[in-house]
């Protein structure tokens, strides 16, 4: 299957957003892989006359991807983006397993911006590609645009969280939901941060010590108290089943580093892959604490992407269904309570004070 389309466009030219930009785009995307249960699709997106390598994973299936799917059987979908002068390779078991566990559709494009040293011009072209590459997977005919979900790693996540932004003050797309991996912020990121509405299904943002990685914890200092403000002056920081909801929810993994977020999903060969720069730095990812990342973002989609749609479970069955709580039709308690009682002490909420000096610790999760 090759289709071609060019993703570049002028913003002030595009007066409908989806049909001027898919007017305007060029893709060379090939089936490189069909699974069981999921087809990996590999190819090239165009972004103002730049090759961009991307990897689409689909559910099969029953209904399956492609032009003329009916409504009622548009998937969820995630746009995933990596970290500094990393690619989208980095999280290929990531895309791989929520595809497979979620019946999502999973976009990894390798950012541009992100791969080479620059300043703030770089930071806001990064920006536009998550935005430009949000609207293109909103626009597939297998997406419920409804149900679009952003996440990123390291400054993936900092991209990530100001296209959201722009998307929503911009009215194109709208994204759902945020799911944020050990985010390193930009000075531009706190703005973003303010100006972010809430969203409808939520924001969790997972983080690992502070460490010259993360800039000593530079996102928890200087971004989640803006986030906070921007949902009504909270976060959520109670692990009850009552707890507030209304507010992002903000957990560290305990004793993890920021390779132990980059290897969330990642499989065996993944994380024991030739060392690079943040290897070096900070050793191997742990396997036990970047599940930890997994089964947190697995547990936020999941509950976030099938509420009220059960259909969508298709393949998971009713005692599955029934023993898995981040499935259950009723969703009842908060994900806080449900992430608690999952984790335990193995995570620990923050609870978006600023000051890096506390009259008390953030709270550990404890069993609800």
């Amino acid at each position: 299957e090759i289709w071609t389309r060019c993703l570049a466009r002028s913003v002030a030219s595009v007066v409908a957003p989806t049909a001027g930009l898919m007017a305007l785009l060029k893709v060379d995307l090939r089936i490189s892989h069909i699974g069981l249960d999921i087809l990996e699709e590999r190819g090239t997106l165009c972004v103002d006359g730049q090759p961009r390598l991307v990897n689409l994973f689909s559910p099969t299936g029953s209904g399956g991807a492609g032009p003329g799917l009916p409504e009622e059987q548009r998937r969820p979908a995630l746009l995933f983006a990596h970290g500094f002068l990393r690619d989208r390779s980095k999280h290929l078991g990531l895309a791989r397993r929520l595809c497979r566990a979620l019946n999502a559709v999973v976009l990894l494009p390798d950012i541009g911006p992100l791969q080479t040293f620059g300043g703030v011009d770089l930071q806001a072209a990064a920006v536009r590609e998550v935005a430009l590459h949000a609207e293109w997977l909103a626009g597939r005919a297998e997406v419920d645009p409804a149900r679009l979900f952003l996440g990123g790693f390291s400054a993936g996540g900092a991209a990530v969280l100001e296209a959201a932004a722009n998307l929503q003050h911009e009215g194109r797309v709208r994204p759902s939901g945020l799911v944020l991996l050990d985010p390193v912020p930009w000075p531009r990121t706190v703005a973003a941060a303010g100006s972010l509405a809430p969203l409808p299904s939520g924001l969790l943002t997972l983080l690992s010590e502070p460490s010259m990685l993360t800039q000593g914890g530079a996102f928890r200092q200087q971004i989640v108290p803006r986030l906070a403000d921007a949902h009504g002056g909270t976060v959520a920081t109670s692990g009850d089943e009552d707890g507030d909801t209304s507010g992002p929810v903000v957990l560290t993994v305990v004793g993890a580093t920021h390779m132990d977020a980059e290897g969330a999903g990642a499989d065996a060969t993944e994380l024991s892959a030739a060392p690079d720069i943040m290897s070096l730095l900070q050793g191997e990812a742990d396997a036990k604490r970047a599940q930890h990342f997994y089964v947190s973002l697995e547990a936020f989609l999941a509950r976030s992407m099938h509420v009220g749609r059960d259909e969508d479970s298709e393949g998971v069955s009713a005692q599955e269904m029934e023993d898995d709580p981040f499935r259950k039709g009723g969703r009842s308690g908060s994900l806080l309570s449900t992430l608690c009682s999952r984790l335990g002490a193995a995570v620990r909420v923050e609870d978006g004070e600023a000051t890096p000096e506390r009259a008390q610790p953030p709270q550990a999760c404890v069993q609800s």
